[in-house]
């Protein structure tokens, strides 16, 4: 679904999108939480996109960022050539501009 809204006297246009919450825990299980927004481009449903994500997860609720090509919220302290894995949290709709989502179908 497309909104066309008005934010001052600038036009943009906003899409209502998936957004996966995921979140890295480090030894002590202290969470770093993040969050990014997909574009539909598959033209899924919310929950036939959560069962899309979840085929490609590791074991079920992990991933590798980079592999996503989704920021990683590990710290600058992390050991170099050690990727560690993200967890899935959930995925939920909201409203984002274009220029600021990955598509779905990119999520290898």
């Amino acid at each position: 679904m497309v909104n066309l809204g008005f934010f001052g006297s600038h036009l943009q246009w906003h899409f209502i999108v998936p957004s996966i919450s995921y979140l890295l825990r480090d030894a002590g299980n202290y969470k770093t939480y993040g969050e990014v927004q997909l574009l539909n481009d598959l033209g899924l449903t919310l929950a036939a996109a959560d069962a899309y994500l979840l085929q490609r997860l590791i074991d079920g609720e992990y991933f590798y960022a980079s592999k996503w090509g989704i920021a990683s919220l590990e710290e600058e302290t992390a050991e170099a050539g050690c990727e560690m894995w993200h967890e899935y949290w959930r995925l939920a709709l909201g409203s984002v501009m274009v220029m600021d989502a990955i598509s779905l179908s990119d999520l290898g």
